[in-house]
């Protein structure tokens, strides 16, 4: 979208507008075809989520496990824009969920597309709640409700990343929405300051994870793990820095690096540097994998190198919280939002941002110590239980919303 947003918006609203009575014209079905469970009687409440990025990363996940959750006891409707994403969300389809593809991309086109599919969804269910999970998707809610005529449905916004665009608008054309943000680091940005975000119309709503039926072993503890997207926000230029500090003490230790590659030029550099630094036989890049459980299993504990710079750092780490419903601790640099979700010496360990010493000794003291593995990797266990168990965030999610848990 260009800077002269507001004029491009009020040329594209009549012809919204003029498509919607069109649309309207049709038989039932409006954009998309399933079953309607709205009706004056019902008794589920009626969750619509709008995921719209062309990224899949932890809040995306989060969404998948949360909707699993609401879905025992309400229906979802689902508008997903990344294939991945959708992929995920058809494996748990069923009778209280419904995943409706949106319309990618970034231009206008694409933004009236999934304006006219949430039109159509809200005439054909009913919602009870709205729930975006990207700037883009809030976009999309605000310029619906923009029109006149258009019911106050209790909104709520996932603010799970830094520079969005247009936040002043979107909150003004929601003016009764719950922002949701996963910690509190959220609202120490400067940007954010100047818009109408407030701790008074805001949440602090962590990311789900499904927590295991039993717990899990110990067993086969080979690597250590980073679960990371390849680009330079993620710091891990400083993680092989400290890793070679690392297997200078213990040559047989082993660094496995998984995450989709964003940036090529930086996978490059890394390569390169991997091979500086003599660490072709210790460190293993491996292409991202849909469900990581078997990485966590095999893994020592998970490290997290996430920087303040370029796009990070960090609102959550959502592999926080995996690792520890993997019984896995983790070490991470103190920024964003891991100095937030882990307590030092409780459940992990916290080293100082871009400290490539303290990395290292945090990373050998963890190889060394089993009985602290152990320990940390115990209360983790317990804290993801208690904090971000599926059945907790989706509770607390409606909670702040709509007001009540799920009937």
């Amino acid at each position: 979208m260009s800077i002269h947003f507001h004029d491009r918006l009020s040329r594209v609203g009549p012809v919204a507008a003029r498509f919607l009575r069109l649309s309207a014209a049709k038989a039932p079905g409006g954009t998309h075809s399933v079953a309607t469970p709205h009706s004056a009687s019902r008794k589920e409440m009626i969750i619509v989520v709008l995921s719209l990025t062309q990224c899949y990363a932890g809040g995306e996940k989060s969404v998948e496990v949360l909707i699993s959750e609401w879905a025992k006891t309400c229906v979802v409707v689902v508008l997903a824009e990344h294939p991945a994403h959708l992929d995920a969300l058809r494996k748990i389809e069923g009778a209280n969920i419904h995943i409706l593809p949106a319309a990618p991309g970034k231009s206008i086109v694409s933004l009236l597309k999934n304006f006219l599919h949430l039109a159509g969804i809200i005439r054909r269910f009913g919602p009870d709640v709205i729930l975006a999970n990207s700037n883009k998707a809030a976009m999309v809610v605000a310029l619906w409700r923009r029109f006149p005529g258009r019911p106050a449905i209790p909104t709520g916004i996932y603010l799970r990343s830094f520079g969005w665009r247009y936040l002043d608008f979107i909150l003004r054309s929601l003016p009764d929405s719950v922002v949701l943000a996963p910690t509190a680091y959220v609202f120490e940005d400067a940007a954010y300051a100047s818009t109408r975000l407030s701790r008074t119309r805001s949440a602090i709503v962590p990311n789900g994870a499904k927590i295991p039926s039993r717990e899990p072993t110990n067993s086969e503890q080979e690597n250590i793990l980073c679960l990371a997207t390849i680009t330079r926000w993620k710091g891990l230029h400083y993680l092989l820095e400290a890793f070679s500090l690392v297997v200078s003490e213990e040559p047989a230790a082993r660094l496995r690096i998984l995450g989709r590659v964003f940036d090529a030029a930086y996978f490059q550099e890394l390569q390169h540097q991997r091979k500086r630094l003599g660490l072709e036989g210790s460190v293993e890049f491996v292409p991202f994998v849909q469900d990581p459980a078997e990485e966590y299993r095999k893994a020592r504990f998970l490290v997290v190198s996430s920087i303040a710079e370029f796009d990070g750092p960090e609102t959550f780490s959502r592999v926080i919280i995996e690792a520890w419903a993997a019984h896995r601790t983790v070490v991470s640099f103190a920024v964003g939002g891991p100095k937030y979700i882990i307590n030092p010496e409780i459940n992990g360990l916290l080293v100082p941002e871009k400290n490539i010493a303290a990395f290292a000794q945090a990373m050998l003291l963890l190889t060394r110590d089993g009985a602290l593995r152990e320990r940390l990797a115990l209360a983790g266990f317990e804290e993801v239980k208690r904090r971000y168990g599926a059945d907790v965030v989706a509770d607390q999610t409606l909670k702040v919303i709509h007001g009540r848990a799920p009937v």
